[in-house]
């Protein structure tokens, strides 16, 4: 019996080729900004106007995005407007199974691990912080997963990590993750890469083309983003970059 890969198949070059790719900016419409309650650092935000060509965003020690490019929007998809322990990844990652649809199964138990590693640092550098015991106290409550993992009380901030990103059209992606934190450890930039030549390196010129298409549930994506209603404008390889904050708690 032929089994089926649970993720999309990265089309081959006779399917889907860089004509096709470009065909779809005519359907697509561009984005509105949405300012945040939170600011990024001017100086992180200095050097995500830099990466025109490679998806980065700024998030919180909580793994809270303050603020992305559109790259980053079309890889990872949107980020929901939450409010408190809500709007953060870490926190949807152990309570909301779609916060891991664009990872592999099998790379799941590795950045649980990492995540509860990152919180237990951000509390440890915070202190006695009302915010932090707050959704800690949410996850035990609410995932026994987490609460193992919190138990082991790994500390560690990983400042390089090799990451597989699930896209609804380019497939499986295998890109370096980089992270650079600010002084006081409360932000950090994200970027992701690839090695020159490789596969991810040319998917992520394809998704540079692609931007963010309004995709049905058939393709793979969650019901949420098939049926936004606001998608971002493509950005050919190359031209100025652009960044959006994140949607402000209550709005879409």
């Amino acid at each position: 019996m032929t089994r089926r890969s649970p993720y999309p198949r990265a089309p081959p070059p006779h399917e889907f080729t860089w004509e096709r790719a470009r065909s779809g900016q005519r359907r697509r419409r561009a984005g509105s900004q949405v300012r945040t309650t939170r600011t990024a650092q001017p100086a992180l935000l200095g050097l995500l106007d830099r990466l025109s060509n490679t998806p980065a965003r700024v998030i919180t020690d909580l793994h809270e995005t303050l603020v992305e490019n559109d790259l980053a929007l079309a890889l990872l998809g949107k980020s929901p407007a939450q409010r408190g322990p809500a709007a953060s990844f870490v926190y949807r990652w152990f309570t909301d199974p779609r916060a891991r649809e664009r990872y592999p199964q099998e790379d799941h138990p590795h950045h649980s691990r990492v995540f509860v590693a990152h919180l237990q640092a951000a509390a440890a550098r915070r202190g006695r912080d009302a915010e932090v015991a707050k959704m800690v106290a949410a996850l035990r409550r609410r995932s026994e997963e987490f609460a193992a993992l919190w138990d082991t009380h790994d500390v560690a901030v990983r400042r390089m990590d090799h990451k597989k990103i699930v896209h609804p059209m380019l497939g499986v992606i295998a890109l370096d993750c980089y992270n650079l934190l600010s002084e006081d450890g409360r932000q950090r930039l994200l970027w992701f890469t690839a090695q020159p030549g490789s596969p991810g390196a040319e998917q992520l010129k394809l998704l540079s083309v692609l931007g963010t298409q309004e995709l049905s549930v058939t393709e793979g994506m969650a019901p949420e983003r098939s049926s936004a209603s606001a998608m971002t404008r493509p950005r050919l390889p190359g031209s100025p970059s652009t960044h959006r904050s994140a949607p402000s708690p209550g709005r879409g």
